[in-house]
């Protein structure tokens, strides 16, 4: 167990539907077209990228992290309606599980190599050869539903709609930040790996504790993230 509140935050995604920004120097009428790279980011990933994008343009706007979200420094520019980008400052998300996670083990103590294979030599002596390691991070969320009298006990409903879409999100294959103390501004930068009910973790499922007599209590099963802050 992490003997902590923990916090994941995520959202830091462009696609195909939401990379095109249209902007107008409303002093000189330019218009500028910018095309933001597709793929998912923790969010210094993402200002960094965003940002690249208005230097590289000559562009006096800047994306900023103000006050815990993320806001879009543009005077003197219009941002044109053809723009299919997010809006900037709705995109960050946050999950809180409700209760301290379970069956936890850390990446410290979750190594495996990378594509090992194994040679023995005729007098017995074994050699390995593989291509880096990976670590994993693993845990169980739990959470509450309806109770008895139907309504929804901490702040549930909210936060099983927030799971879900967590889990949506995650299941994608989408970066993730971890943090184990909420209170705290470290973290560790996931990639889901397997899922109950998917080994490859590309699909989720919510199960409701029945075979522990929990009543209206559910949990995700063990999940395994794969860190991958160092990737190269």
């Amino acid at each position: 167990m992490i003997y902590t509140r923990s916090k994941i935050e995520y959202g830091y995604y462009i696609d195909c539907e939401n990379y095109y920004l249209k902007i107008q120097d409303n002093a000189t009428n330019d218009v500028y077209e910018i095309y933001l790279n597709i793929g998912s980011y923790t969010r210094d990933e993402f200002l960094e990228m965003v940002n690249s994008k208005f230097i590289a343009n000559g562009l006096a706007v800047d994306l900023e992290y103000i006050n815990d979200n993320l806001s879009l420094n543009s005077v003197g520019y219009t941002l044109l309606p053809e723009s299919t980008a997010p809006d900037f400052s709705t995109l960050k998300k946050e999950y809180f599980p409700p209760f301290l996670l379970q069956s936890c083990l850390s990446d410290e103590d979750n190594e495996e190599l990378r594509k090992p294979t194994v040679n023995t030599s005729g007098c017995g002596v074994s050699e390995i050869v593989y291509f880096g390691s990976d670590s994993y991070i693993e845990f169980n969320i739990m959470y509450e539903g309806k109770n008895i009298n139907c309504q929804y006990a901490n702040g549930s409903i909210e936060g099983l709609r927030c799971l879900r879409d967590l889990m949506s999100y995650s299941i994608r294959k989408r970066k993730i930040m971890f943090f184990p103390d909420k209170s705290s501004d470290e973290y560790k930068v996931l990639e889901l790996e397997k899922a109950s009910g998917s080994s490859k973790g590309t699909g989720y499922k919510l199960s409701e504790m029945y075979n522990r007599g929990l009543r209206d209590l559910f949990e995700t099963k063990v999940l395994r993230w794969r860190v991958i802050e160092n990737e190269c």
